[in-house]
């Protein structure tokens, strides 16, 4: 590739650059949850930790890590904050559940040392869960923390299961979630 400076701020690609076809596009369009959406999800997930009387941190982040919306119930434990995001940056980057890595990554595992890598953001604590349709398209991913990991688990396992039944109810119209 050669690039030529022209005036002094703008780059500028050589003819002898040649762009095929199968190069034309040159950005991509990620499905990404809504505010609404994340908002569903939430409740369905509050409802269930309800449901087993803990007091969870619900963390829910967009494919690309980013925090969609966060709630803490009234006593949950504020050092579960932080596990309940690592655990949804987590799964979203690696568009896998936190429990997948849990022997891979733990104190025998052959990955080792993995769950300090990115700041200390990576989990290998069960309760991290993609956010995907049926299909596995990921739209973001879930992470709570404050129960056991089982408890953990099936709180995220429970909002992502409300994202999947409104995506079939919606009629495929994903636009509105």
């Amino acid at each position: 590739f050669f690039f030529h400076l022209i005036d002094h701020t703008k780059v500028a690609v050589s003819s002898q650059l040649d762009i095929s076809p199968a190069m034309a596009s040159l950005t991509t369009s990620t499905p990404t949850i809504t505010l609404s959406a994340a908002q569903l999800i939430l409740a369905s997930a509050l409802h269930a930790a309800n449901l087993q009387s803990t007091e969870m941190n619900v963390s829910i982040v967009d494919p690309s890590c980013n925090e969609v919306l966060f709630a803490r119930m009234n006593s949950a434990k504020i050092t579960s904050i932080d596990v309940a995001r690592s655990k949804a940056f987590t799964s979203a980057g690696h568009k896998a559940p936190t429990r997948k890595f849990s022997s891979y990554a733990g104190v025998t595992g052959p990955a080792f040392g993995l769950h300090v890598s990115n700041n200390c953001r990576f989990s290998i604590i069960p309760g991290g869960y993609p956010i995907t349709d049926k299909n596995g398209v990921l739209y973001g991913a879930i992470g709570v923390s404050g129960g056991t990991p089982d408890q953990d688990e099936e709180v995220a396992k429970a909002g992502v299961e409300a994202f999947r039944l409104a995506l079939e109810k919606g009629g495929g119209n994903k636009s509105k979630l």
